[in-house]
């Protein structure tokens, strides 16, 4: 640690936000001084210590808080610093956060591979052999034009997030990229190791429109009382890569650590489209704390070289901001597998875990033996996140060129399978993927029967797409009994129960759900569905605003307001409301407009909605329920009839839900009604059909 009496300069640093941290080494205190005095001359604030440790500031907090905020770090470079342990800390921790280091060299000593890691891709000014006074001209200049970049990133709002949780933002398939996202929240989850469910795209993935944004929940507003002791989320490890293509190693490490966790039954984990809300920015622990209702948080960085990765995390207590544990590990890619059990265990054993059954077990299994079938399969999980079409299909390709490397890689069969999930009703009638999806589910559950995505993933195209309810139900209750704390299992646990109207059960699973992924805007909306079919405007109303609290662009063939005033009569509410959000360019208008248009005696503006669907039908898979739902709103029975089945003979998933909605009460009396629903639910008998 510097001594509190060096560092030079009386003009304090108004705070910790300054835009240049100065990292130095005692010896070079001179030399720091005079790189702050020029900067500070020439409006730059600096912070640096231990002039800008405030008196009673625990030394170590004031400059992680300092380096969090700043927007650079200059370091002084010099022998003196490559032999100071707190500088490599310093300029770790601010590539941790993706703060660029400007490094002003003073001689030409060898860097340590620990140094040379981290300064390798950033920038250099050579001061070797002359006076400091000679660069600092250069030392300003560069400054400013970094800050004048970062101004004008900020400006156009390009720092922070450049991905959602459930992956980059893309253009998803017309009219459904809210369902996408949310089922990709939902099945995105479904994790590789132990099977932590990606509900986000499994159910989810298909039935949302097209994320148009980052979800924006405030952090500050979330989640009130005591933290759960045992709890934690784990963010998406930051790629320091120097090549951008390695960026999946991040999401893909992380969620297998989450995966793993999650198995742990006295641990909360939250689920992977609250977690990775969470990336590429400055992370503050209490805030996340906060926003998922979590007591600690996993986070960290991860850089490759060939074979070879460095992998730093550690563990911060979110009620104060204290490390728990942090460790570095080198490691061989092929080696993956052992590196996520090591960083997992270390993680329960810091929380005082206890094992319970995998007591003596990997908590990370060893899923391949083939390097370049675990990293096609990393390539295409990343991919299969996203809800474009273009890499949806690129992620069928990769996940298959893994399984070609590897036929018994049971994760590569599942990540197929969830993939053509999120095709089907997005992009392509489930009818045309139905044998594929359903064999490489089949496939997943016997090559790997613990594996927990595996069933969920089979009892969701059971139930939606084949309408075998009753295995279905066994798959699910395999699901569970695998990973009952998984967020996402709790949803597709709900979502099973709404469709075999057992709606008491549904809302419990999905207030579980709702627990376990707090920002996952998927939940609340499934929540509606619920609340529709029990009849409880308040509720659905109150679920509708709490997703649009989390992603005010969410939507799932439809805006959740429009979706529960519509369902519930208030028509000209549900107008109102479409007006003000009006769909994407290139994306479906909304079809629950239509139908409140029909119903306010706008027959013309109904009938302009219902042709733009109609017109894209015939180019691009529409589901043909939400088209028989405007037939029904305009009185046209038999034209609605006709589209209920198409929607039937497409295996639309959405039909299943068209007896909970109050728009179909028209049709309930009509012989060929009871008749449709008869055929979707054969399969729950004894029970009686809706």
């Amino acid at each position: 640690m510097r001594d509190m009496s060096e560092g030079g300069g009386d003009k304090m640093a108004s705070d910790s936000n300054a835009p240049v941290f100065i990292s130095y080494a005692s010896q070079d205190v001179a030399i720091a001084d005079k790189i702050r005095a020029a900067l500070e001359a020439a409006g730059i604030l600096c912070w640096i210590a231990p002039r800008d440790v405030h008196a009673g500031q625990s030394y170590a907090a004031a400059i992680v808080e300092a380096i969090n905020s700043c927007r650079m770090l200059l370091l002084v470079l010099s022998q003196a610093a490559i032999d100071s342990p707190h500088v490599l800390r310093e300029v770790e921790r601010a590539s941790s956060k993706r703060r660029p280091v400007l490094s002003v060299r003073m001689d030409s000593t060898k860097l340590p591979p620990d140094l040379e890691y981290f300064l390798s891709a950033n920038q250099w000014l050579d001061a070797c052999g002359r006076p400091i006074e000679q660069i600092l001209p250069a030392v300003v200049g560069s400054v400013r034009d970094h800050d004048s970049g970062q101004t004008r990133r900020d400006a156009l709002g390009l720092n922070g997030s450049a991905r959602s949780a459930s992956g980059p933002a893309s253009s998803a398939a017309p009219g459904k990229s809210a369902f996408r996202w949310g089922m990709r929240a939902l099945t995105a989850a479904v994790v590789v190791a132990a099977g932590y469910f990606a509900i986000d795209r499994l159910i989810l993935s298909k039935r949302f429109a097209t994320v148009k944004s980052t979800p924006t929940v405030s952090a500050d507003s979330t989640v009130p009382g005591a933290l759960p002791e045992k709890s934690v989320a784990v963010l998406p490890l930051v790629n320091l890569s120097s090549d951008n293509k390695d960026s999946y190693l991040g999401d893909g490490i992380s969620g297998e650590i989450l995966s793993a966790l999650s198995t742990l039954p006295d641990l909360k984990v939250i689920g992977r489209a609250s977690s990775f809300q969470f990336r590429d920015r400055d992370v503050d622990a209490v805030k996340v704390g906060r926003a998922l209702n979590v007591r600690s948080m996993l986070t960290g960085t991860v850089q490759r070289a060939g074979d070879k990765l460095r992998i730093s995390v550690e563990l911060i207590d979110t009620t104060s901001g204290v490390q728990l544990w942090s460790q570095h590990f080198d490691r061989s890619f092929g080696n993956l597998f052992a590196l996520e059990d090591d960083i997992s265990n270390a993680v329960s054993a810091a929380l005082a875990i206890k094992l319970g059954m995998a007591a003596g077990q990997p908590l990370v299994q060893t899923a391949t033996t083939n390097p370049d079938a675990q990293d096609l399969y990393l390539r295409a999980k990343e991919l299969s996140y996203r809800s474009d079409e273009p890499s949806l299909n690129q992620a069928v390709n990769l996940f298959n060129r893994a399984i070609a490397a590897d036929p018994n890689y049971a994760a590569a069969w599942a990540g197929l399978t969830n993939t053509y999930l999120s095709l089907a009703d997005a992009y392509r009638a489930p009818i045309d993927l139905l044998p594929v999806m359903k064999a490489a589910a089949e496939k997943t559950v016997a090559l790997d029967p613990k594996l927990a995505e595996g069933h969920a993933y089979l009892s969701y195209i059971l139930i939606s797409y084949q309408r075998d309810f009753a295995t279905a139900g066994r798959e699910l209750d395999q699901a569970v009994a695998l990973n009952p704390g998984s967020a996402d299992v709790q949803l597709f646990l709900g979502l099973d129960r709404i469709l075999t109207r057992e709606y008491t059960a549904s809302q419990s699973a999905l207030r579980m759900a709702e627990k376990l992924d707090p920002l996952n805007a998927f939940v609340p909306f499934a929540e509606i569905w619920a609340a529709t079919a029990l009849g409880d405007s308040a509720t659905a109303l109150q679920k509708a605003q709490r997703t649009l609290e989390i992603d005010p662009a969410f939507s799932y063939f439809t805006d959740p307001l429009v979706l529960a005033y519509g369902s519930f009569g208030r028509w000209q509410d549900c107008v109102a409301r479409s007006t003000a959000v009006q769909p994407a360019a290139g994306t479906e208008p909304d079809y629950k407009a239509a139908v409140c248009y029909a119903h306010l005696g706008n027959y013309a503006q109904a009938r302009r909605i219902l042709a733009q669907l109609e017109a894209a039908a015939r180019t691009r898979y529409v589901d043909h329920a939400n088209i028989a739902e405007i037939y029904v709103a305009l009185g046209e029975k038999d034209t609605a009839f006709q589209a209920l089945d198409q929607a039937y003979n497409d295996r639309s998933q959405p039909l299943a839900l068209v007896w909970a909605f109050p728009e179909f009460r028209p049709l309930h009396d009509d012989a060929r009604y009871k008749a449709l629903m008869g055929k979707v639910y054969a399969g729950l008998k004894p029970r009686a059909a809706p």
